[in-house]
C-alpha cells in the first residue's frame, strides 16, 4: 500500500491437502504418497473485532436437504480481540498468474529419508493457461488440472484418480474422468478405465469367490451421479 508504511512478504508455500484427501503410506515400500500444490499469497493483518463475531459462509452445517450455511464460525460465546485480515490477490498479467502455476500433483516420498522419489501432475493443464495469447510461442509443460489426487495402495500399484470437491466446494469436470493403475515405484500409468463421476476420498479393494473388486467412492452435483459407489472387478 503506497500510503502506509507497512511491508508484507509473499510465499510460495504450496498447500498439501490432508484434510479432504489425506496422504497414504505403503508399509511394505517404506513410500508415502501425498496431493498438492503450489500456492502464492501475500498474508493478510491481523485485525480488532471489537468482540463482535462475524459469520464465515464457507463453514457449512449438515442437514437433510444437503449443507447449508452456518449462523457462526465460533464453537463459544467468547470472541477472539483478533482475527485474519482481509487481503487481495495478488495482481496478474491479462489473467495470468505471476508465478509458474502447479496445480494438481501427486508426489512419492521415501519415509525412511525424507527423499522424494517421484513427483507427477495430475490432470491437464487447464485451457486458460495454454489458450492465453501471451503464451502463444511458449512451451508450456504439464501443470496439472483442476482438483486433488487421491490414491490406494494395491499390491504393486497405486490406484488413483481425481476428486474435484472440498466441503461444500464442487468444481464443475475439466477432463475425462478416470481411474488410473499405476506403478507405485515409478508413477507410471499401467491401465486406466472410466468413471461416471469424479472420485470422492475413500477407495477400498477385496476378493469375494476368487475376484478381486475395487470399489470407488463417487459423486457430484456437477454430473448425474451426486452421489455413488462404483465397483470394479480385475480381469
Amino acid at each position: 500500500n503506497p500510503n502506509d508504511d507497512f511491508v508484507n512478504n509473499l510465499g510460495c508455500q504450496g498447500g498439501g491437502n490432508i484434510i479432504y484427501h489425506p496422504p497414504v503410506a505403503d508399509p511394505t515400500t517404506g513410500m508415502f504418497y501425498a496431493s498438492h500444490e503450489r500456492t502464492c499469497s501475500a498474508p493478510g493483518f491481523m485485525e480488532p473485532t471489537n468482540g463482535v463475531d462475524r459469520d464465515n459462509p464457507n463453514y457449512a452445517v449438515p442437514g437433510a436437504n444437503g449443507a447449508t450455511p452456518n449462523s457462526t464460525p465460533t464453537t463459544g460465546t467468547t470472541v477472539a480481540a483478533w482475527s485474519p485480515g482481509r487481503f487481495g490477490g495478488l495482481p496478474t498479467i491479462d489473467g495470468l498468474r505471476l508465478w509458474k502455476p502447479m496445480e494438481n500433483q501427486l508426489t512419492a516420498y521415501e519415509m525412511n529419508t525424507g527423499d522424494k522419489t517421484w513427483s507427477l501432475p495430475v490432470g491437464q493443464t487447464s485451457d486458460r493457461i495454454t489458450n492465453h495469447p501471451r503464451l502463444a510461442d511458449v512451451d508450456i509443460p504439464n501443470t496439472g488440472g483442476a482438483g486433488w489426487s487421491i490414491q490406494m495402495v494395491m499390491g504393486d500399484l497405486l490406484v488413483q484418480t481425481r476428486a474435484l470437491s472440498w466441503g461444500t466446494t464442487q468444481i464443475r469436470p475439466d477432463a475425462p474422468l478416470e481411474l488410473h493403475a499405476r506403478d507405485k515405484m515409478t508413477g507410471e500409468i499401467l491401465g486406466t478405465i472410466d468413471l461416471p463421476a469424479p472420485g470422492q476420498y475413500g477407495m477400498m479393494t477385496y476378493m469375494h469367490e476368487g475376484k478381486q473388486y475395487i470399489v470407488v467412492q463417487v459423486g457430484s452435483v456437477q454430473t448425474d451421479y451426486p452421489g455413488a459407489l462404483v465397483a470394479y472387478t480385475l480381469p
